[in-house]
């Protein structure tokens, strides 16, 4: 089992299919055949993606590290920087759910680059996409906020670690329960063991305050419909802006107090001010704090890639090659889900009328759920309605199954009401896209797959659900690879690199020049003619 151990990296047995052993095929490929490789790692929440995700990104990391090279300018290697920025994203982009206790919500895409001379790690960047900013100022029952916010409340309250960071001070952090955003404690992670892992790859602290307490700034009625902030919550607005470094935090209060509770309507005879009502002043002051904290995100993100710069159809592909080189093959029959992808994503797609629904003045989720219907009911087949709920739900025929949606929700987790006059409030600090480039990078490179699958839904180890695994391995189409890779040819490779790999292997005469199929075809026949005439 000492191979299967996540600290034998070193080891020469790599079995399939350990996770190392992808990795290892991975590196190999890239080494021998010079080409630009990607390992794409997939499942549902819970089922191990980001473990998975570390444990290639260690692989990786050790064995293509030179021990005893030395360190860089800035003292850290580029293998404790990488697995460094890994942790500091997954504080700041994870959250506990009901399903999963650590889950990623946001994609990364990790680009890591190798030298040509020695293939040692030289570079990484890191892209992320889609991070769930809702979560920030709304989180489900029995679900946290994201990681990174229960770390600096535990940090705040424990003496040893104020003695050693005193920013502490200043920044006036209670107990979790005395924050509206950070609702839930979970008693079974050590947040202030996790802080301290962060704090090694961050130290800027103060934003992730300035998100806490402006969460905390409630708002009372006024007449004619329109809002202030309570009395009670005034400091919060106060910590706020001085947690954002806000110069003379005092007097810009009561300008930004006055921001936040109005906005400014531009007209050709000049400037209105409007009341905001309370609710509009809570998800004005909401989309402010995601805002905040998607900016906060980005700039992370960027920083990291500073300290570490020193999909087609599988099937329809695999069977058009047989079908191109001439090989006996019968079709294979298989579930296209490029016309679901399209309902959501294309032009008049769920996700665009979502959007567009938002951009009104007074969005709704049953008038989106109107559009989507009007849209594609009775002219998209993956898209009903059931006549019982028809005013509440609608279903999208996926892969494995048909889901009904709720369409309660929707528009409020896709809002952002950013007013100007509130997005200005960050001017007062020092705090200062794509998928389509994605599939491009993936594309040029040779992919390699990791499916992660969830065996109970209970959290529990070592405790196997056959049926559960059965449900995720028809879901995301793993049955028919395997029937297509059984009656196919799932190891090959082109003639170049075929060539390049048996060179030494073509008979006398053969130049390296002529034509590669032709090569290929006489070291094969040269290697099936020794066989024979071999004798054990």
């Amino acid at each position: 089992m000492s191979a299967y151990n996540q600290n034998s990296v070193d080891s020469e047995i790599k079995r399939d299919p350990h996770i190392f052993a992808i990795a290892d095929e991975a590196l190999s490929r890239m080494k021998i055949l010079h080409q630009n490789q990607s390992i794409i790692i997939s499942g549902e929440s819970g089922a191990g993606k980001t473990v998975a995700a570390g444990h290639v990104l260690t692989y990786l990391t050790v064995m293509t590290s030179q021990r005893g090279c030395a360190p860089v300018k800035s003292g850290a290697s580029m293998q404790k920087r990488v697995l460094a920025s890994s942790s500091l994203l997954e504080s700041l982009g994870n959250a506990k759910t009901v399903r999963n206790d650590n889950s990623s919500r946001f994609g990364k895409f990790i680009e890591v680059g190798f030298s040509q001379s020695s293939n040692r790690l030289v570079r990484a960047n890191i892209k992320t996409f889609l991070l769930e900013k809702s979560r920030v100022v709304i989180q489900n029952e029995q679900e946290r906020n994201y990681h990174i916010f229960y770390q600096i409340l535990a940090a705040a309250n424990d003496p040893e670690v104020k003695k050693s960071l005193p920013i502490f001070h200043d920044l006036h952090l209670g107990d979790f329960s005395t924050f509206y955003y950070s609702n839930l404690k979970d008693s079974e992670r050590d947040d202030l063991v996790d802080f301290d892992t962060t704090t090694k790859a961050m130290r800027n602290l103060a934003l992730l305050a300035a998100v806490l307490h402006l969460g905390n700034v409630a708002f009372i009625e006024t007449a004619q419909d329109g809002s202030q902030i309570s009395t009670a919550n005034e400091k919060s607005l106060f910590y706020a802006l001085r947690a954002l470094n806000c110069k003379n935090a005092t007097e810009v209060g009561c300008n930004i107090a006055e921001a936040l509770c109005h906005r400014i309507i531009h007209t050709t005879e000049g400037d209105m001010k409007k009341c905001l009502s309370v609710q509009e002043a809570i998800s004005a002051r909401d989309s402010l704090a995601k805002l905040i904290y998607q900016q906060l995100f980005r700039w992370i993100v960027k920083r990291c890639n500073e300290a570490l710069d020193a999909r087609s159809n599988v099937f329809q592909l695999e069977q058009e090659e047989y079908m191109r080189e001439g090989l006996e093959w019968a079709f294979v029959d298989y579930y296209d889900n490029e016309p679901c992808i399209k309902l959501f994503e294309g032009p008049m797609g769920l996700i665009a009328l979502l959007n567009d629904e938002c951009k009104l003045l007074k969005p709704q989720d049953k008038n989106w759920l109107s559009r989507i219907c009007n849209e594609h009911l009775g002219r998209s087949h993956d898209f009903s309605q059931s006549k019982l709920w028809a005013q509440e739900r609608f279903i999208i025929q996926h892969f494995s199954e048909a889901v009904e949606y709720t369409v309660e929700g929707f528009v409020e987790k896709n809002l952002d009401r950013i007013i100007p006059e509130h997005e200005n409030i960050l001017t007062y600090s020092e705090f200062s896209e794509s998928l389509k480039s994605l599939m491009e990078i993936l594309n040029s490179t040779t992919c390699h797959y990791v499916r992660c699958i969830k065996p109970n839904d209970d959290k529990a180890p070592f405790t196997f659900c056959p049926e559960r695994v059965m449900q995720q391995l028809r879901a995301c189409g793993v049955l028919q690879t395997i029937k297509i890779s059984a009656a196919g040819f799932p190891t090959r490779c082109s003639y170049e690199d075929f060539l390049s790999r048996y060179w030494q292997l073509c008979p006398q005469g053969v130049s390296q020049g002529d034509n590669p199929v032709k090569s290929s075809e006489l070291i094969i026949q040269n290697a099936i003619e020794a066989s024979a005439n071999c004798v054990l």
